[in-house]
């Protein structure tokens, strides 16, 4: 019943356009109906193709020609050995189980149920995929296990093995798993055809796969069938996109696929016309992915790469000699200079948002939430030192995806990383600060783009995480995005990882920022944001709102290089509220300091959390790992969850509040003036106190850029 209510709410709000283009999508997965009961009626015309479609996906992929591996092996014998080291170790895992996929090992060394989850056991019906209801399911059980067991990147991986290393025993299992793929997964049936997006990743493996390996085309069966069920990649997904139901990656990731299908297919009607809609759809529906400041509309760090990593696999197939209508390159190198400013000291990027662990490029990474190798691919792609930045292993996908050329730039560029710099995202509406050892990222935008402020309901990868602050500071990571562990299988877990008690951020009881619909769905989107920042890479300032019609938060912050980062909250409202906040803490072994009702003090090594109010009501807890629950849960990477700890307060607010927080290890006193109210931090030695201001300070004045002022003990 609430699914149609939904659809209903949903179906009120679209305009005719919309409504004539879906009506067209279901006549386009009726032509696949047809189709999927004689394929071979379609395929037959990319018979006796191998060689020619052999090279296409080299030529796509050039780093696996054999031209260019004897130049690595000439030119960069360091690289070669760094490459064969890590296909070596990535394949060898694969091959005995070792290797995680969403938390999970894969198995591909026994048989596989290509309908059946691997964690959960729960099988999905061999009927044609309109039919597969793959949301429809138990509650423990999550359908991203099985799709991402389908994308086969990981063949990929084992592929390369059998290039760079010649293990034929990597590249039989990965032709083992394939004919059991294939055998079991009829044209457009089953849960590996209910999801254009999945297909279309399937297809750029494979087309990797065919790069990588070529001889596996020898086999004339299997050749027949996998050449022929690529070709009807093509087919499905110029029938099935994701225009209305998933207009932002999905639809990018398809419209990809679509376009290199194009490229491998080059010459037939068929793949002339994928490439040209491909083309049109990246034109048409590339720029919507992005805010003007060029962070992606949907809130989320994993996203926002995983978008970019299909459109660089675009614009550089779009590079080659006569594909030169594919005009997306400042497209890109906006988002890759959006992307930087939120890389870390450490040379991570925080979990902002949803993610699933998705790359866009087959390519297995040690650490998720490391992009430098994609900015490394985008500088040489785009000849733009200012977007490259160091990472290790950070030349791989350059080589495969531009050969020795690739890897040639970037061996010709130095890249600095020590200046401190400031920088805002206005649209999105983040503020970030860094430097060599220190950095700072607030979130004071939107949740998402396209939510609505009534009951409509609309899926959204960005979470309820307004206000939150990201702390980064003398080389280690303190307050921390919580990530998000997984989309199903567990909703309670789901919607505490996209609430604000999973972040950093401040809420009142009484005025939801939004409200979960169901799913990655969130109604009432109707708080207004605000951001406001300081060009001062010495005293790094930032103040962020959020309104409703009755109350109001206004965060402020000031941050000192070196020192600390003090955090002013003011809080109105016209009736009583309780006021919430946490602080997501990136380590375990933060202790409580003192137990001073009014500021109490957490330490961990030479850092400590202070937290100051105006009034006496302060309650606060240190939530540690060992406590139940999910409230001090870290999610580095999906369907992964690890214990960590939080803080946790409460306050009363009748009319209006100020809150203090201090984070690092300050060495000055500070005060935060809102009208007749004040809250001021006094440093000492070994300790950091509520306390008054002493008539001989000398004290400087910084605009709040909000409501109020800072005060500084010079």
């Amino acid at each position: 019943m609430l699914l149609s209510l939904n659809k209903l709410k949903k179906l009120r709000r679209m305009p005719p356009g919309e409504l004539l283009g879906r009506a067209a999508g279901h006549w386009g997965i009726q032509r696949l109906k047809r189709m999927a009961r004689t394929p071979e009626n379609w395929t037959g015309q990319v018979a006796g193709m191998e060689a020619e479609i052999a090279a296409a996906c080299q030529t796509l992929v050039p780093g696996t020609r054999p031209d260019q591996r004897e130049r690595l092996a000439r030119e960069f014998p360091r690289e070669l050995k760094m490459l064969c080291q890590s296909t070596e170790r990535v394949a060898g895992r694969i091959a005995v189980g070792e290797y995680h996929l969403l938390g999970q090992p894969v198995r591909v060394d026994r048989p596989i149920d290509w309908h059946a989850d691997p964690v959960s056991g729960h099988r999905w019906d061999d009927a044609f995929f309109s039919r597969v209801s793959y949301h429809r399911i138990p509650e423990h059980v999550d359908f991203k296990h099985i799709w991402e067991l389908g994308r086969h990147q990981y063949l990929v991986e084992l592929t390369r093995s059998g290039l760079l290393n010649g293990v034929e025993s990597h590249l039989e299992l990965a032709r083992h798993v394939l004919e059991s793929w294939l055998a079991q997964n009829r044209f457009g049936h089953g849960i590996h055809w209910t999801s254009g997006l999945e297909v279309a990743m399937r297809s750029m493996s494979w087309i990797w796969m065919i790069a990588s390996a070529p001889s596996l085309l020898n086999d004339e069966a299997l050749a027949k069938r996998w050449i022929g069920e690529l070709f009807l990649h093509g087919h499905y997904l110029e029938n099935h996109l994701s225009i209305y139901s998933s207009p932002y990656n999905h639809v990018i990731g398809e419209a990809t696929g679509m376009y290199l299908l194009g490229a491998v297919f080059q010459g037939l009607p068929d793949a002339d016309r994928w490439r040209n809609k491909g083309r049109d759809l990246l034109h048409g529906f590339g720029p919507r992915q992005f805010y003007d400041d060029g962070f992606c509309v949907e809130q989320a760090m994993g996203y926002h790469y995983f978008t970019l990593g299909f459109l660089t696999l675009a614009m550089v197939a779009g590079q080659a000699p006569g594909d030169t209508d594919l005009a997306i390159s400042e497209l890109v190198r906006k988002g890759y200079q959006a992307g930087l400013l939120f890389r870390q000291p450490d040379g991570r990027w925080p979990a902002i948002g949803d993610v699933d662990s998705a790359s866009a490029i087959p390519v297995a990474r040690e650490d998720f939430w490391d992009f430098a190798p994609l900015h490394q691919f985008a500088a040489a792609a785009l000849n733009d030192p200012e977007i490259a930045c160091v990472g290790q292993e950070s030349f791989v996908e350059s080589f495969w995806l531009l050969g020795i050329e690739g890897l040639k730039y970037l061996h010709s560029i130095s890249v600095s990383e020590s200046e401190a710099r400031v920088a805002v995202l206005p649209h999105a509406g983040y503020f970030t600060a860094c430097n060599a050892s220190d950095s700072i990222t607030f979130d004071a935008g939107p949740i998402a783009h396209g939510l609505h402020p009534d009951a409509t309901p609309s899926a959204a990868h960005g979470h309820a995480d307004t206000l939150q602050v990201l702390v980064h500071w003398a080389g280690r990571s303190v307050i921390r995005d919580s990530g998000m562990p997984n989309y199903a299988g567990n909703s309670m877990r789901r919607d505490h990882f996209r609430s604000p008690s999973a972040h950093s951020s401040i809420i009142f009881d009484g005025a939801p920022l939004v409200r979960a619909a169901g799913g990655l769905s969130w109604s009432h989107d109707i708080a207004t944001t605000q951001l406001r920042w300081a060009k001062d890479t010495a005293r790094w300032r930032a103040c962020g709102s959020v309104k409703w019609d009755d109350c109001a938060i206004t965060r402020h912050l000031l941050a000192i290089p070196g020192e600390a980062v003090w955090i002013a909250d003011w809080l109105e409202t016209a009736r009583e509220q309780t006021a919430e906040w946490y602080w997501q803490l990136a380590s375990r072994d933060w202790q409580l300091a003192n137990t001073t009702p009014r500021c109490p003090m957490f330490e961990s090594g030479p850092l400590t959390i202070t937290t100051a109010v105006d009034g006496d009501r302060l309650e606060f807890e240190l939530i540690g790992p060992d406590d139940e629950g999910c409230a001090a849960g870290s999610s580095p990477g999906y369907g992964v969850v690890e214990r960590a700890a939080a803080l946790r307060f409460q306050i009363p607010v009748g009319h209006s509040s100020l809150i203090l927080t201090v984070i690092g290890s300050p060495r000055r006193s500070a005060r935060f003036v809102a009208g007749e109210t004040e809250v001021q931090l006094t440093s000492t030695d070994d300790s950091v106190e509520l306390g008054h201001r002493a008539s001989n300070c000398v004290e400087r004045e910084y605009d709040s850029l909000g409501i109020g002022a800072w005060y500084l003990h010079e």
